[in-house]
């Protein structure tokens, strides 16, 4: 008999041990930002931020819970049947590949993951690894796949584990108690970065993720059905001779070396040294810096603006 005071070790020690697999991803991928215990400087925050600091923190800690995890796990102990364990799989299958894909996207990119438009970096990177690498690739998707079926395998055990123990009133309440954060979490930051939430719900961004990405589809749907003619000045001039234009795009270090004395000389010895090679062989090249649309990615638009002659 459990006492209501006592909390089941074996309920919470499978519950962490699965809850910390959703957050490895993050672990590794801002290993830099990772210290695994609360910041240092407490005192220094905010009242504001001292208030958010259980649930917003841009230090990645190992006090982070899983909000729909500790729903799924509170339904199958509540009802344990076949949809709710089912439902309980789903929810960490989904939830985790979802987190791997949102926090990848957000390091590399350092933009709001948005699913409509992250397809076409899928499928390029997919792409890059697959045709070089065939077997290897393969072979990769395969232990990929096996990995997803063990994992799906290991949360059927749990399952079996959680209807198998006695949970006491504070093992339900804690649990609860989890639900309720990562509800709150949801609604009040929703426009905030999510590697910082303490009770993240990945089920709510992959909501959101789809939202965004029906409003992107639509955009980019309307965008097509423009026309670019008025932006083509020079459609309809003449020419005696078509010239060879060749245009190359150098991202980000043009106004950087500019910008620094120990750079600037040396970049323009060698574009002078360009110029002069490309004279004698009958090109001509003319630079100039560009105010690009985006950061952080995306940098398809930044070519077809300048193609269109919109920036």
């Amino acid at each position: 008999m459990i006492h209501g005071a006592v909390l089941n070790i074996s309920f919470w020690l499978w519950f962490f041990f699965l809850n910390l697999l959703f957050f490895i991803p993050l672990y590794l991928l801002y290993f830099k930002e990772t210290d695994f215990f609360p910041r240092k400087g407490f005192q220094k925050l905010t009242t504001k931020r001292k208030i958010g600091y259980p649930f917003f923190r841009t230090n990645y800690d190992l006090f982070r819970v899983n909000g729909d995890f500790a729903l799924g796990s509170l339904l199958v102990y509540l009802f344990p049947n076949k949809f709710t364990i089912a439902l309980l799989i789903t929810i960490f299958l989904i939830g985790l590949i979802y987190q791997i894909y949102h926090y990848s996207i957000a390091k590399i990119y350092v933009v709001k993951p948005v699913l409509y438009n992250d397809l076409t970096i899928i499928k390029s990177g997919i792409d890059i690894f697959y045709y070089p690498n065939k077997i290897l690739f393969s072979l990769g998707m395969f232990l990929l796949l096996g990995t997803l079926v063990g994992l799906g395998y290991l949360v059927f055990h749990y399952t079996s584990v959680i209807q198998g123990l006695t949970l006491s009133l504070a093992d339900k309440g804690l649990a609860f108690l989890f639900v309720l954060f990562g509800l709150y979490t949801s609604y009040r930051y929703k426009r905030e970065n999510y590697a910082p939430l303490a009770f993240p719900s990945p089920l709510f961004r992959f909501w959101d993720n789809l939202s965004q990405s029906l409003v992107a589809r639509k955009f980019l749907t309307a965008l097509k059905d423009q026309s670019f003619d008025q932006f083509n000045l020079y459609d309809n001039l003449k020419l005696e001779q078509r010239p060879n234009i060749i245009i190359l795009a150098i991202e980000s270090y043009g106004s950087v070396v500019f910008n620094k004395e120990d750079t600037k000389g040396f970049y323009q010895n060698v574009l002078k040294k360009s110029q002069k090679k490309l004279d004698e062989n009958g090109w001509h090249i003319s630079s100039n810096l560009s105010t690009s649309p985006i950061v952080g990615g995306g940098s398809w638009m930044s070519y077809s603006s300048v193609e269109y002659g919109l920036k």
